[in-house]
């Protein structure tokens, strides 16, 4: 077996385990990080990463021989999972940094798992003070989160965090606000997709399906206010451009949805971009 097929999540299993964590230790984050793993099961999010796909790829022809690689910003283990498999050929240093510590501790239990030494960062982005380490930075559908007002500043603290020859993948969706009728359809029918696939694919619920219904009802409600967060590459150009980075490639890349979802999102115009930067000489 290769290394990089010893980086498996038991996905149902962290499921569980992530659910009751957030259920201790979360605050205000609490429905993100304790549905994110199921959401991943029922394929309902465009920004869910699965096991072989195009960004894997990606990252495996970007990185160096023995990489300093930061995850900046991760709902639960999946990008550790991406990042592990990308770099199985490479002998890496990953760390994972959030603002909540829920994710970071289910990525330390992966890692043991695997017998993959990590580090974790318990911080903001906002607050990121490192200099010249990382040979990449992965932020991952994470900027769109983050205030208006303070996503340059995450973007200047990420190129000082890399390397003169070091890169920074960036991924994000464009798409029209969810609003009006749209919005509507997506509060109402969202749960009962998710509900529908974990059903078909014999998922148990954490707990009974109507707090589960209500729990993710809630979690879509919170998302109307970042889907549009970017509505063109140009607006994310000039963030880029404007924090000191330079664009080499832009790639769009479309996950598997199950088919409601992807629905609506073809509504919204919506699409999944990744960037690929350096930093300006």
């Amino acid at each position: 077996m290769s290394r990089s097929n010893t980086y498996s999540e038991p996905l149902p299993e962290l499921a569980v385990e992530t659910f009751e964590l957030a259920a201790r230790q979360c605050g205000g984050c609490r429905n993100t990080h304790a549905l994110w793993p199921y959401i991943r099961l029922s394929r309902a999010s465009i920004g869910a990463e699965r096991e072989g796909s195009a960004l894997e790829a990606l990252l495996a022809e970007l990185l160096p021989e023995q990489p300093e690689i930061l995850i900046a910003g991760a709902a639960d283990t999946s990008l550790l999972a991406l990042v592990a498999r990308a770099a199985s050929k490479r002998d890496a240093n990953i760390m994972v940094l959030d603002r909540c510590d829920t994710p970071l501790e289910m990525c330390r239990r992966l890692s043991t798992r695997w017998g993959l030494p990590i580090s974790t960062n318990h911080q903001d982005l906002r607050d990121v003070d490192i200099r010249d380490r990382f040979d990449l930075v992965l932020l991952h559908h994470t900027l769109q989160f983050v205030p208006t007002e303070d996503r340059s500043k995450v973007l200047l603290n990420l190129a000082r965090a890399l390397r003169r020859s070091g890169r920074l993948v960036h991924a994000f969706n464009i798409s029209d606000p969810l609003s009006g009728s749209l919005a509507t359809e997506h509060r109402n029918s969202y749960p009962e997709w998710v509900i529908r696939e974990l059903t078909r694919a014999g998922i148990s619920f954490p707990e009974p399906q109507a707090a589960f219904h209500a729990r993710l009802a809630a979690h879509a409600s919170n998302r109307e206010r970042h889907t549009g967060a970017f509505s063109s590459l140009a607006e994310v150009d000039r963030l880029m451009h404007g924090a000191g980075f330079s664009v080499e490639r832009t790639l769009c890349i479309q996950p598997e949805l199950i088919t409601p979802y992807r629905l609506l999102l073809a509504k919204l115009k919506m699409q999944r971009i990744v960037k690929i930067a350096c930093l300006s000489s």
